[in-house]
């Protein structure tokens, strides 16, 4: 990755879906160009402010994909090892708390949670192909949020991760071994990872 960025290929490099642990490691590993940006899940049910913070300290910006708690919701499938809802009982953009936030400020929840990311830090990834929507995401910088509701929102965490690839679990390098269910036991490692089978 480094070699492309000498020879004017990308700009820089990033990493998604990383603990911090294999952050680390690949600082560790830099000759010339350290990684400038971090995307992993990140929503207020999942704030990842450890390493959040830790990107903070290398220089390295966070950025949060489902920032919305992932509208398509993976976890409403049954058979998924996320099926149900969050631990707090809510979806997030239904949660009472950013409910009531929304009608104080006069936005939407979504709109309260993207200008949450904005003022703690972090770029966030949101996506949607709803014209409307998309123009509703831009539209989160004409308030501010006060500290006692930054404090709500910061209370909300409660580490519900919802994309875990869990199919991938058996591999050495999967990066959300403990967030896995208790008693979960990944399947066996694919004999062949390519669909040539070589």
């Amino acid at each position: 990755m480094e070699d492309l960025v000498d020879e004017g290929l990308c700009k820089s490099i990033g990493l998604s879906n990383f603990n911090r642990q294999q952050v680390q490691e690949i600082l560790q590993n830099v000759t010339r160009h350290r990684p400038a940006i971090l995307q992993n899940e990140g929503h207020p049910y999942l704030q990842q402010k450890d390493l959040m913070d830790y990107c903070r300290s290398e220089g390295i910006v966070f950025q949060a994909y489902s920032p919305l708690g992932s509208y398509d919701r993976p976890w409403a499938l049954a058979g998924s090892i996320t099926a149900g809802p969050p631990s707090t009982g809510h979806e997030l953009l239904k949660d009472p708390k950013l409910l009531t936030m929304a009608e104080k400020y006069h936005k939407t929840p979504a709109q309260v949670v993207l200008r949450w990311h904005v003022q703690r830090g972090a770029a966030a990834a949101a996506k949607s192909v709803t014209p409307s929507r998309i123009i509703e995401n831009i539209n989160i910088y004409d308030f501010e949020l006060q500290l006692e509701d930054m404090q709500i929102i910061s209370d909300m965490n409660c580490g519900w991760r919802h994309l875990m690839w869990a199919e991938t679990a058996m591999h050495p390098d999967y990066p959300f071994k403990d967030d896995l269910p208790y008693g979960y036991v990944p399947g066996p490692a694919p004999e062949k990872t390519t669909v040539s089978g070589r």
